[in-house]
C-alpha cells in the first residue's frame, strides 16, 4: 500500500527521475524540459496510486500502467509518439533494473530483508535511491555529451523513412520483450507465477531467442539504411555537378555562335548593337561565373543548383563566399548535407509561410578567420521563438506539412562530428540566423580575395 508519506518521498521523485531520464533518452536538454519533467513526475506518480488502489496481478497491473505512461509523456513532451513509446519503455525497464539493483546490495549491505523493506516507509524511500542517483548522473552525462537514443538513426532517417519505421517497429517489439522478461522474473520472485520452473525457464528461454532474432532484423535494416542514404547522398552531389556542367557546356556551345552574331554587327557598323548584345551575354555568363567557386566544384554546383531553384520561387539570394571549405575536414557529402540543408530549410520555411515578396530573402555568407571556417545562412523571415528553436534541434519535430523535421538535427550532427559550433538566432530585426563555425585543420590554402570571391545579390 502507498502511504502518503511514501508517496511525496519516493513514488514521486521515483517518477520525477524517470522523466528526466525519459528526456536524456529522447535527445532533449534537462535544463530546459525541468518543468515538464516535474510535472510529468507528478501525473505519473499519481497514475501508479490509481493501479495499486485497485486488486489486480502485479503482471497485469504493470502491463496497464505502460500505455498510461506514454500517453501522459505524450501529451507533455509533444513528441513523434512511435519515440515516446520506444523511449518511455526503455526508461521505464531501466528504472526497474536500477531499483532491482540499488535494492538486493542494500540488502546483501546492510542485512536486511525485503519483508523489513516492504513494512518501512523509511527503507522503502532510501534503499532505491541509489538506483535513482545512477540514473540522474546518466541523464547528465548523456546531456553533456549530446547522446540520444535516435542519434544513429537521425543519421540515415533523411532519406529512408520507410526503413526507419520499421527500425522503430521492431526496437518496440525488442523494448516488449525485454521488459516481459523482467516482468516474469519479478513475478516469480514475488510469488505471482504458479508455473513449474521447466516452464518458467522455457518461456524465458524462447523470449531470449526472439530478442536475439530481432536484434538481427533491425540490423540488418540499419545497414541497407545507411547505405541507402550514402548512396543518396551521392546521388545528389552527382546531379548538382551534372547541372553545373550541363550549363558551362551550353554555354560553350553557343560561344561560336554569339561571336559571329557580334562580328556581323562590328562588321556592318552597329556599336550599339554590339554593346547591347554583349551585355546581355555577359548577364547570362556571370549567372555561372559568379557562384563558380575556385578549389571546390562541389560547391559551386550545389549553389548554382540552389540558385536556379530560388529564383523558380522567387526568392533573392544572396551568397557572399570568401571561403571554400577545402581547410576543414568535411567531406564533399557531408558539405552538400551541411549547406543543402540548411538553405532548403530557409526556403520551405519562406514558402510554407507565404512569405511576403519584400521579405522573402536568404543570404548566405562563408569566411575564414583564424582557426574556423564561418558558414552563415540568414532567412529575413519566418522568425522562431526559442522553444521552436530548440525542439527544432529534436529529430521528428517540424513545423511544415509532409516533412520529416530532420533537416537541422542533421547539420548538428555534422556540426558535433568535427567539433564545431552551431548557433541559432531568431529576432524581428535580423530574422533567423544559423550560424556555424568549422575548425580549420589545414591552413594551407589561401581565403579567397574579392575578385575571387562570388558574391550575388539580385
Amino acid at each position: 500500500m502507498i502511504t502518503p508519506i511514501s508517496f511525496v518521498f519516493q513514488s514521486v521523485p521515483e517518477a520525477i527521475v524517470f522523466a528526466i531520464f525519459f528526456v536524456a533518452l529522447m535527445g532533449m536538454r534537462v535544463k530546459d524540459n525541468l518543468i515538464k519533467a516535474t510535472l510529468a513526475g507528478v501525473l505519473l506518480a499519481s497514475s501508479t496510486v490509481v493501479f495499486w488502489a485497485v486488486e489486480l496481478p502485479f503482471l497485469v497491473r504493470f502491463f496497464l500502467q505502460l500505455p498510461v505512461f506514454w500517453i501522459i509523456l505524450y501529451l507533455i513532451f509533444r513528441a513523434p509518439f512511435n519515440k515516446v513509446m520506444i523511449t518511455g519503455t526503455i526508461a521505464f525497464g531501466l528504472l526497474i533494473i536500477a531499483e532491482t539493483i540499488s535494492l538486493e546490495l542494500a540488502l546483501l549491505i546492510f542485512g536486511i530483508t525485503h519483508a523489513d523493506v516492504m513494512q518501512s516507509d523509511f527503507l522503502k524511500i532510501t534503499v532505491v535511491s541509489g538506483g535513482y542517483v545512477v540514473l540522474l548522473i546518466i541523464s547528465w552525462v548523456m546531456n553533456k555529451k549530446r547522446w540520444s537514443l535516435f542519434k544513429q538513426q537521425e543519421q540515415i532517417e533523411m532519406y529512408t523513412t520507410k526503413d526507419v519505421r520499421k527500425i522503430n517497429t521492431y526496437l518496440m517489439v525488442l523494448v516488449l520483450q525485454v521488459l516481459l522478461i523482467v516482468s516474469i522474473n519479478l513475478s516469480y520472485v514475488t510469488g505471482f507465477f504458479q508455473f513449474s520452473n521447466l516452464a518458467f525457464h522455457i518461456v524465458t528461454f524462447v523470449l531470449i531467442i526472439v530478442t536475439g532474432f530481432l536484434l538481427f532484423f533491425a540490423h540488418n535494416i540499419i545497414t541497407i539504411s545507411a547505405k541507402a542514404g550514402e548512396l543518396e547522398a551521392h546521388k545528389e552531389y552527382l546531379k548538382n555537378v551534372n547541372d553545373l556542367f550541363v550549363t558551362i557546356r551550353g554555354q560553350r556551345h553557343d560561344f561560336l555562335n554569339h561571336l559571329q552574331v557580334i562580328h556581323s554587327y562590328a562588321k556592318m557598323g552597329k556599336t550599339e548593337k554590339v554593346q547591347a548584345y554583349a551585355n546581355s551575354l555577359f548577364a547570362e555568363v556571370k549567372e555561372i561565373s559568379k557562384i563558380t567557386i575556385p578549389n571546390n566544384a562541389t560547391l559551386s554546383a550545389l549553389l548554382q543548383t540552389k540558385n536556379v531553384l530560388m529564383e523558380s520561387d522567387g526568392i533573392e539570394l544572396d551568397i557572399n563566399v570568401k571561403s571554400s571549405f577545402q581547410n576543414t575536414a568535411l567531406k564533399d557529402i557531408e558539405l552538400v548535407k551541411l549547406v543543402g540543408n540548411l538553405l532548403d530549410n530557409a526556403r520551405e520555411a519562406i514558402i510554407e509561410n507565404d512569405v511576403v515578396k519584400e521579405q522573402r530573402k536568404i543570404i548566405l555568407k562563408i569566411f575564414d578567420d583564424a582557426d574556423y571556417t564561418h558558414l552563415v545562412v540568414n532567412n529575413l523571415r519566418p522568425t522562431l521563438t526559442e522553444e521552436q528553436i530548440q525542439k527544432m534541434l529534436v529529430s521528428g519535430y517540424t513545423t511544415k506539412a509532409n516533412h520529416t523535421g530532420i533537416g537541422l538535427s542533421i547539420v548538428q550532427q555534422i556540426v558535433e562530428r568535427y567539433s564545431g559550433i552551431m548557433n541559432v538566432t531568431s529576432s524581428e530585426t535580423d530574422g533567423t540566423v544559423i550560424a556555424i563555425a568549422m575548425p580549420i585543420v589545414n591552413k594551407s590554402t589561401p581565403e579567397l580575395t574579392n575578385t575571387e570571391a562570388p558574391t550575388i545579390m539580385r
